[in-house]
């Protein structure tokens, strides 16, 4: 993506990419750029599977072992306004009609996850949430993000996240 110009093409963004659980101080910084600069977006990029969609929902509402310490969150308002998940969702895999070749069926482990997911996203913040896990479990497949590589190399870059970023 550095290599595409994403950063100069998208200059008042983060995006966050799911490298394993959200780390303390990488929301911890998220938070602290959100609240230091009012036109900064944050977007979530993560695998559309059941330990993708835990870690966007981390960083968007924050985890419930970590709820006492609220410099690890935005207030709700902001939250919902200033920290999007982007995707990779179900519907993208259907509309780019991906191959199965690229797609993985989903393990029992993922299926334990999505409803364990299910079972404590009660709240309306979480209503992306709970209709992602329902659609991949009833789908029955998730992809990685690398899936999207199978369209062309800068699909990413060029195609994919530009048309989920809205223009300034």
């Amino acid at each position: 993506m550095l290599q595409d110009g994403f950063c100069e093409k998208n200059r008042n963004c983060i995006l966050i990419s799911g490298r394993g659980y959200p780390d303390v101080a990488t929301r911890s910084l998220i938070v602290k750029l959100l609240q230091d600069i009012p036109q900064l977006l944050a977007y979530v990029f993560v695998d559309a599977d059941p330990h993708g969609l835990e870690i966007a929902n981390v960083y968007i509402n924050g985890s419930q072992s970590l709820s006492m310490y609220k410099e690890l969150t935005l207030d709700k308002d902001s939250r919902n306004k200033r920290i999007k998940w982007i995707g990779l969702s179900l519907s993208d895999l259907i509309r780019l009609n991906l191959s199965l070749k690229v797609l993985v069926k989903l393990s029992d482990q993922d299926l334990k996850k999505a409803n364990s997911l299910l079972s404590t996203s009660k709240s309306p913040d979480m209503s992306w949430l709970r209709l992602e896990l329902e659609q991949i479990t009833l789908y029955g497949y998730k992809a990685e993000i690398q899936a999207l590589s199978s369209i062309s190399v800068d699909y990413v870059s060029n195609v994919f996240i530009p048309s989920k970023i809205p223009k300034y």
